[in-house]
């Protein structure tokens, strides 16, 4: 020990002090202390240490010959806790002399078991971590109490929580005060203070560390096994709930282990291959779109709540990988899906907050952010449809003083009843973050829906250029309105209401005069029949509102089937197409590999020329290289989807692949070392458009007994 209490301690009782002139009022002069603990305690200590440390050297080095010896320690170092716990409650005179040996046992009896028990072996792998993995395989529910695997889990329990919970305590009180006081000016005592808490720190971080490579060997094998299974995610996060309560058996809350245990997952989700992240992450998509159309009809409460966080926690580990990029793409393909045919909600803002760090280029928040900003247009909307009819009916106003009751009551001339007409509600989307495929464009709505319908739509678009130009936006390009077969709507067949979406509303519209067959489908909207097959599956399966007149999967002729209607006569029919992502395994997936490949070849070549450069330096040259079209005719694409985080994440690849590596003295400037990935092939051009979906509805008129019975649209 460094340090000696006095022997002799004098003490000033009060003294008074008035300018220069200081008066002792009295002085009390203490003798020895009634201890010999501070000689005592150096003896004590080392002695202890020299004990312990051989006691440690004897069992690490039992442990490492045969590693079932490892369950064994939990009893062993119980008892020597307890014999030295009981020792200084009977000798020794305060806590601070016992705190002082507990912290001369950690140092050398728990620490270098702990050390040596994480310390892996010519294989790999560490006595801890092959204990802790025998104990997830033989883990059993907690019914079977006398069985052999509840017996073995309990002794590993007992054992984990021991070397978690041993705590040495804080710094001796006479250290503490010496760091705070003049005597602090010694830097040797906040020296072994601090040396103290980094020992103590290293060994749970050594626990720790096992416990995250154990973790990592797990998933790592599971995604091995199950990678292409189709309940790959349903299994994914079983999973994860079995490790985070093993997590809390183990090493109770601490928070670590919690982000040990994320750590090990994103560690071996971090091996997968490029192609098997896509596949991986386009199920957990599809995966969560699932969960959240089931949690879609309950509102309000804390069930939903809970239940969505349970979900959503095993997503949190995306977070700063490269999955992130291709989850967040494949996330706001089945989110556009859900806003257009269903609406906003409170569950989707839950969604987007609890793991908005999963989404490293904030679409969703972005695409969330645009429908407010869409709403907001439609209401400004209203507004002008408003001021535009005051006009129309200013005009029509002949001005005298005495208008009949008549006149005012009854419908003006040139003037349609909003009650009878379609009330058409228009979304205004940005093209930056809503993922629109060409293959949904409509090139003029009046070529398929009737002037009720279409006439909104103008006004919206002739709305829109008044507004630019109103902005002085007459300078700039203007921006072009594309309309989309996006959106829903809701038809009445008499007294059934039908929820489906535009196109299936296209469809449905098109019996009221005849019947319809699939190819004339096909040749009036021009779309892929891929696209016009998904909307007809709900309209036909099994009791579907309309019928095949021919084999299934042949084009043919379509009928209305109207015993099912008739039956769903005063209900309402949801037959939305169920969400999917078309084609999410051909084009989307190879333009995210040309996109990531075309990248990888930029950056190289960058840093080929430069041979260093710093990394912010080489995100914006690579950013502006896209921007400018300096990458060809045939990759123009990048100039509106290259973002920094698409730019780190090529880096983040090219670093683990080996092509870049960072400089010891400056981690952030980069070089270039090796050869680079393949070209990779040409993109087509996409141009910049805002989209448009169509909300309709109108008010319902009382259907005619004498009229065949036809789809009217109303919303």
């Amino acid at each position: 020990m460094t340090r000696f209490w006095p022997v002799i301690q004098i003490r000033v009782k009060r003294c008074q002090q008035g300018g220069i002139d200081t008066r002792v009022r009295g002085i009390e002069v203490l003798g020895p202390k009634p201890t010999f603990w501070p000689i005592f305690k150096e003896q004590l200590c080392r002695r202890t240490f020299l004990s312990c440390t051989a006691r440690a050297h004897a069992w690490c080095q039992e442990i490492c010959r045969d590693r079932g010896r490892l369950l064994q320690l939990f009893g062993r170092l119980n008892r020597a806790l307890r014999h030295e716990q009981g020792f200084a409650d009977r000798f020794l005179p305060d806590d601070e002399a016992a705190r002082a040996l507990g912290r001369t046992c950690w140092e050398a009896l728990v620490n270098p078991l702990v050390q040596s028990i994480t310390s892996p072996d010519p294989r790999g792998v560490s006595p801890l971590a092959w204990l802790l993995s025998e104990y997830l395989e033989s883990v059993e529910p907690p019914g079977c109490a006398a069985s052999r695997g509840a017996v073995f889990g309990s002794r590993v329990r007992r054992l984990t929580q021991l070397l978690v919970h041993v705590d040495p305590g804080g710094p001796e009180p006479e250290e503490a005060r010496a760091a705070g006081g003049k005597e602090g000016k010694n830097k040797e005592v906040p020296a072994r203070a601090a040396k103290a808490a980094v020992e103590k720190a290293s060994g749970l971080r050594g626990i720790s560390q096992c416990w995250r490579g154990v973790v990592q060997r797990q998933v790592q094998r599971f995604l091995e096994a199950a990678g292409q299974a189709p309940d790959l995610v349903e299994r994914y996060c079983g999973l994860y709930q079995r490790l985070r309560g093993a997590t809390e058996e183990l090493f109770g809350q601490r928070a670590a282990f919690v982000l040990a245990l994320g750590q090990g997952f994103a560690g071996a989700l971090l091996q997968l291959s490029f192609l098997t992240a896509l596949h991986v992450s386009e199920q957990f998509a599809r995966y969560l779109d699932a969960q959240i159309q089931e949690l879609h009809g309950a509102a309000g409460g804390t069930g939903p709540l809970q239940r969505l966080q349970r979900i959503l926690e095993p997503f949190v580990v995306f977070s700063g990988l490269e999955l992130a990029h291709t989850f967040e793409h494949f996330y706001r393909h089945y989110l556009g899906d859900r806003l257009l045919a269903q609406g906003p909600s409170w569950l989707e803002g839950a969604i987007v907050e609890q793991i908005g760090l999963c989404f490293p280029s904030r679409f969703p928040q972005e695409m969330l952010s645009n429908l407010a900003e869409s709403e907001e247009l439609q209401q400004q909307f209203y507004l002008f449809q408003l001021q535009e009819r005051d006009k129309r009916l200013l005009e029509l106003d002949t001005g005298l003083d005495e208008v009949s009751a008549c006149r005012w009551g009854g419908e003006a001339p040139g003037m349609a009843s909003v009650a009878d007409g379609p009330e058409v509600k228009v979304l205004a989307l940005s093209p930056r973050c809503w993922p629109v495929s060409p293959f949904c464009y409509m090139d003029e709505p009046r070529r398929f829906f009737s002037a009720a319908l279409s006439s909104p739509l103008d006004e919206f678009a002739d709305f829109c250029r008044r507004s630019q130009s109103q902005l002085g936006w007459e300078c700039t390009k203007p921006r072009r309105l594309q309309w989309t077969w996006l959106g829903h709507a809701e038809l009445r067949f008499g007294d059934c209401v039908l929820h489906v979406s535009t196109l299936q509303m296209y469809i449905l519209l098109c019996f009221n005069s005849a019947e319809v067959a699939v190819e004339a489908l096909l040749q009036a909207t021009g779309l892929p029949a891929d696209l016009v097959h998904h909307a007809l599956t709900p309209l036909t399966h099994g009791e579907g509102v309309l019928v095949r007149s021919c084999t299934p999967g042949a084009p043919g002729a379509l009928r209305l089937n109207q015993a099912a209607l008739a039956r769903a006569s005063g209900r309402h029919l949801r037959l939305l197409p169920r969400q999917r992502y078309l084609r999410a395994e051909r084009a989307d997936v190879s333009a995210l590999e040309r996109k990531r490949n075309v990248l990888c070849c930029l950056i190289t070549r960058i840093l080929k020329v430069e041979k260093q450069l710093h990394i912010d330096n080489l995100v914006f040259r690579v950013i502006d290289a896209c921007q400018k079209g300096e990458l060809g005719p045939g990759l123009r694409f990048l100039s509106f989807c290259c973002h920094s985080v698409d730019v780190l994440s090529c880096v983040l690849h090219l670093l683990n692949q080996g092509y870049l590596r960072r400089q010891e003295e400056r981690p952030h400037v980069l070089e270039y070392i090796s050869a680079e990935p393949t070209t990779p092939p040409t993109s087509q051009v996409q141009p910049q458009v805002a989209f448009q979906t169509v909300e309709i509805k109108t008010a319902a008129s009382p259907a005619s007994a004498e009229r065949r019975q036809t789809f009217s649209t109303f919303r």
